[in-house]
């Protein structure tokens, strides 16, 4: 029990770094419409936000839904400019924050941020301009675990993997660090073992911090379509994001994600 005590503190740190920056000034954007969900009663005061970019599309037709998660270090502000370009191209988009990240409040852990994206999902799909059988989710590095665990408990059309590890355990134990005190563990092969949908996995052949043995793995698991980017690592594989977003395009279309 102490030692589990000492380590808690240390994986958190390792696990969900961000929430240890304050946030700066950030400017929210205008084509952006912000989503604040309270925090649940075990989850403390405040709320929890998100991004939500409406389709440029016209009509009056339903559309489909991209729900992404982003890494540790991150915040939905730093993805939200390329993110929208997807809505340019006629989905909605949500862009979730973790509790205890930015201006969410509360602390993060993976049965939280489930919550909180289990119910950013039932919030969306209550929208009548969201297509519920066009839902897509896209996740990076533990945004992938998060996305996943989102899949285990709400459908999807399709799912895309940026830089996921196949769990917790699994890679954290190359940092020496003992598997069986680890309380959040983001086991997404144990969820994708018994899901099937496309899937397509973007990484990184010379990734330090999430090994591309991981992707072989998800690969192997799901039977999807991988990405390999050579000699990138973990966070140098989008930067042609233009191009990224037009792979992304094509394999949802032939997943039937897109449409008219």
């Amino acid at each position: 029990m102490m030692r589990s005590l000492l380590l808690d503190p240390i994986v958190e740190n390792l696990v969900f770094p961000r929430r240890f920056i304050p946030p700066g000034p950030r400017t929210i954007p205008e084509s952006a419409e912000r989503i604040r969900l309270p925090l649940d009663e075990n989850g403390g005061d405040g709320s929890v936000e998100a991004f939500f970019f409406r389709a440029r599309a016209t009509g009056a037709q339903k559309r489909p839904l991209l729900i992404f998660t982003h890494g540790n270090g991150e915040l939905i502000d730093d993805w939200a400019a390329p993110f929208e370009g997807f809505a340019r191209e006629g989905l909605h988009v949500l862009l979730p924050e973790y509790r205890g990240y930015g201006r969410s409040k509360g602390r993060p852990s993976e049965a939280g941020i489930r919550a909180d994206l289990i119910r950013f999902y039932d919030r969306m799909l209550r929208d009548p301009s969201v297509d519920s059988e066009r839902v897509v989710m896209m996740g990076r590095s533990i945004g992938g675990g998060a996305i996943v665990q989102l899949l285990a408990h709400r459908p999807a059309r399709a799912l895309v993997l940026m830089n996921t590890f196949t769990s917790l355990p699994n890679l954290l134990s190359a940092y020496g660090l003992p598997a069986v005190l680890l309380r959040d563990r983001f086991e997404s092969d144990r969820v994708l073992e018994d899901i099937s949908l496309p899937t397509l996995i973007f990484h990184g052949d010379r990734d330090r911090i999430v090994p591309y043995s991981h992707a072989l793995a998800l690969q192997s698991i799901t039977g999807g379509e991988l990405r390999t980017y050579p000699g990138r690592g973990h966070n140098d594989c989008f930067e042609d994001f233009e191009g990224f977003r037009r792979e992304v395009l094509t394999f949802l279309e032939a997943a039937g994600a897109l449409g008219s």
